[in-house]
C-alpha cells in the first residue's frame, strides 16, 4: 500500500562539492578524499526533485560541501542555479536556507544578487567557519555580507573554539559488535537525539549521518543498506525506508562509528592540512564510488 504518512526531517544538506580550498585532514565530509565529486547543477537538481518525492517538507536546507562558493564562477555558477531552484520551486517546502563557508573566498556580485534575491523571498544566513591562518578572507567576506544585508554568522575554530573542536570520523572499521553497544552510542549522539538526524543529499542517495555517509562512499555500504535511501529507487518504498529510520533505536553505521558526536567524545584541533602522500594512503585503503 502508498505511504500517505506526512513526512518532514528537521535539516538536509545539499552536498555541491567535494572540491575545497583547503585540506583538513579530519574533515567529517572527507572532502580531501573524495574531491573528485564534483556533479553538474541538473543532477542537483535531479537529486532535490526526488528528494521532496519523498519528504512532504523539511525545516534547514544547509548548503555545503567541500567549498560550495567554488560554484560561483562565471564557467560553473551551480550555487546560484541552486539556490534560485529551491525558491522557485520548493519555497514553500522547507523554512530556512542556509549556506558553509571556510572563510576563503569572498562572495562576488553575480552571486551575492543571487542572495539578496534569496533574502527577499526566505529566511537565510550564511555561517562562515574562521579557522585562523587558513581562512584568510574572514573579514573581506564579513564586509560583504554586511553591505549586502546578509544575514551571516562567524563559527571560531581558532581561539574560542566552537563545541571544542571536531571529532576524528575517518576511521570507520567495526568497532562495536554487540548491538547493544550500539545502541548506547546512538542514545547520547547528538545526530539523532539533538539535530533530527543530518540527511545528507549526496550522489543520489540521502543518508542520516556523517559515518554513513562516509562508508557509503568508501563502499562499505550500499544502497541496499537500512541507513541509505536511494533517491532514485521506486518512491514509495523510499518513504517507507525513510520512516523507519526515524523510529530506529540505533543506525548499521553505530557500529563503525568512533564515539558519534556526543558530550564526553574525544575533541581535535580542527583544520589541521593532510598531505598528498596521507590523502593518496587513505583512499588506497578504500574502493571509492567517487
Amino acid at each position: 500500500m502508498p505511504v500517505k504518512q506526512f513526512i518532514q526531517t528537521q535539516r538536509v544538506s545539499i552536498i555541491m562539492t567535494k572540491r575545497c580550498t583547503l585540506k583538513c585532514k579530519l574533515c567529517g565530509a572527507l572532502a580531501p578524499y573524495v574531491e573528485n565529486y564534483h556533479p553538474p547543477a541538473e543532477f542537483l537538481k535531479k537529486e532535490i526533485d526526488a528528494f521532496f518525492k519523498i519528504v512532504d517538507k523539511t525545516g534547514i536546507i544547509d548548503i555545503s560541501g567541500g567549498e560550495p562558493l567554488l560554484r560561483t564562477t562565471v564557467s560553473d555558477f551551480a550555487l546560484g542555479e541552486i539556490l534560485l531552484y529551491l525558491i522557485e520551486n520548493y519555497g514553500d517546502r522547507f523554512d530556512y536556507l542556509r549556506i558553509f563557508t571556510n572563510g576563503t573566498i569572498v562572495p562576488g556580485e553575480r552571486i551575492c544578487k543571487v542572495f539578496r534575491d534569496v533574502r527577499k523571498k526566505k529566511s537565510f544566513s550564511i555561517t562562515v567557519d574562521n579557522y585562523g591562518k587558513y581562512s584568510s578572507k574572514v573579514k573581506s567576506i564579513a564586509s560583504r555580507l554586511e553591505m549586502e544585508q546578509i544575514d551571516y554568522i562567524i563559527r571560531d575554530y581558532s581561539e574560542n573554539i566552537h563545541c571544542g573542536g571536531w571529532v576524528d570520523l575517518r576511521d570507520i572499521s567495526l568497532k562495536h559488535i554487540e548491538i547493544a553497544d550500539a545502541k548506547n552510542l546512538f542514545a547520547k549522539c547528538a545526530i539523532p537525539q539533538k539535530l533530527g538526524c543530518c540527511f545528507e543529499l549526496m550522489d543520489g542517495i540521502i543518508s542520516p549521518c556523517s559515518v554513513a555517509a562516509a562508508r557509503y562512499l568508501c563502499g562499505e555500504a550500499g544502497k541496499e543498506d537500512a541507513e541509505i535511501i536511494d533517491l532514485f529507487a521506486k518512491h514509495t518504498e523510499m518513504k517507507r525506508k525513510l520512516l523507519e529510520i526515524f523510529e530506529a533505536d540505533y543506525f548499521p553505521s553505530c557500529h563503525y562509528c568512533v564515539g558519534g558526536l556526543s558530550d564526553d567524545s574525544e575533541r581535535v584541533v580542527p583544520a589541521e592540512q593532510a598531505t598528498d602522500e596521507e590523502i593518496r594512503e587513505w583512499r588506497e585503503k578504500y574502493t571509492m564510488r567517487v
